[in-house]
């Protein structure tokens, strides 16, 4: 095991930390999580000793991720982690109940609480409701919040009723950059800077609470991101979004680990009943997709998988009942979902290919909706997004991970 290490501006939010609610926010990777992991395992031995903790995350994955992985490193064997329907850690003999702020059971959950420390982790994924909740569940005398969060809209609840009043209210913050962690490697925070452009680079590198606006993909370059040849698949994924009175696309991308772009858009359907005026049924996509996917270049490589729309309960299960397999809901996760399609793209791991006229001329057309923006609310316009969301679907629940893999003998 390593030595520990921790960095001047980790150790001066560590002492300084003595509000009720301390929040450390800005760039990723510049060490705020590892700051507050040091600070609560202090806490732990030297806070309150009444009363349970609570670690609070977006969901178990990303608390699994961020937090649960680190502090048992931290710990070592003295942590226990304890899954089920009711998922806690114990430590040291106290209990900390772990819950997903995106868990409608959650708010329950807090709602009949009495704790005395509670560890927040991407504090802008939570509805205000569930912080304020969590806050008043804070009774037992000396207790107290610690979180951590990326910067997200200037209007952003977080920040507009929290961060912006910490004078008035017990309330401290730390910004954190990049370069306050110097134990990262010249060669990652390079490679790091690369994968992250426009509204992501501002936020999640330079630490800035800054606006959603103009193009959602605002690097997108037909000439860099478009090919004309399409690369040999190991294997295939779709991506299906359905509608009803709107559009419906399919998107067809192959993926090999070895070829340069290694995934790639390959085909497209979409049917605009607007255009068209008519309708289809289900039964007739359920069709057109089988004739989708038996036109594919290599129809010796499998598609291993088809990531439809969630809410698309009667076109899945019509899917289904045509023996249509690998049907799977796709990870609807509108922001984490384009975050993955621009990371990939811009690393140059995927590109689309000549044929797919509807996904390329999206692109440019796929904007923010600058009226949520400025209410605090990042969104994409509903337009131009029907093949923009089959994408996302099939490449944000695919490779959604940071350590994705790309070679298909490893999903076998």
């Amino acid at each position: 095991m390593e030595p520990l290490r921790i960095a001047d501006k980790q150790l001066l939010s560590f002492r300084e930390s003595q509000a009720h609610i301390n929040i450390w926010e800005g760039s990723v990777r510049s060490g705020k999580t590892w700051a507050t992991l040091f600070r609560w395992i202090d806490y732990i031995i030297n806070g309150p000793q009444t009363g349970d903790l609570a670690v609070i995350g977006k969901t178990s994955g990303t608390l699994e991720r961020n937090i649960i992985k680190d502090l048992q490193y931290l710990v070592g064997g003295d942590l226990t982690y304890l899954k089920g329907s009711n998922p806690r850690l114990k430590l040291w003999g106290r209990t900390m109940w772990l819950l997903g702020a995106n868990d409608e059971r959650a708010y329950q959950k807090i709602l009949g609480a009495t704790l005395a420390g509670i560890l927040g982790d991407e504090l802008t994924t939570w509805t205000e409701s569930l912080f304020e909740m969590s806050l008043s569940r804070l009774s037992v005398e000396g207790a107290k919040f610690f979180g951590t969060t990326n910067p997200d809209g200037p209007a952003h609840w977080l920040k507009k009723n929290w961060l912006d009043r910490k004078e008035e209210i017990d309330l401290k913050s730390w910004a954190f950059r990049l370069e306050d962690n110097p134990f990262l490697a010249v060669g990652f925070v390079e490679n790091l800077k690369k994968q992250y452009t426009g509204l992501w680079r501002k936020r999640y590198i330079e630490g800035l609470w800054c606006l959603a606006e103009g193009a959602v993909y605002d690097f997108w370059d037909e000439a860099l991101h478009v090919i004309d040849r399409i690369p040999v698949a190991e294997y295939y994924i779709v991506g299906v979004d359905y509608g009803t009175g709107n559009p419906t696309a399919y998107v067809l991308i192959g993926i090999n680990s070895v070829s340069k772009p290694r995934i790639w858009a390959e085909k497209e359907y979409y049917w605009d009943p607007k255009k068209t005026l008519r309708q289809k049924t289900d039964a007739e996509f359920s069709r057109d997709l089988k004739q989708f996917l038996e036109s594919r270049s290599l129809p010796t490589a499998p598609v291993v998988a088809i990531y439809v729309d969630p809410s698309a309960a009667s076109l899945k299960l019509q899917f289904k009942r045509d023996g249509i397999v690998g049907v799977k809901d796709a990870d609807n996760s509108v922001i984490d979902g384009i975050r993955t399609v621009a990371r990939l793209t811009v690393n140059g791991d995927y590109k689309i290919t000549r044929g797919c006229r509807q996904l390329i001329e999206d692109k440019s057309n796929y904007v923010w909706n600058e009226r949520k923006a400025k209410v605090g609310e990042d969104e994409p316009l509903k337009q131009n997004d029907h093949s923009q969301d089959a994408e996302r679907y099939a490449l944000h629940t695919h490779f959604g991970s940071e350590g994705a893999v790309l070679n298909y003998n490893t999903l076998l």
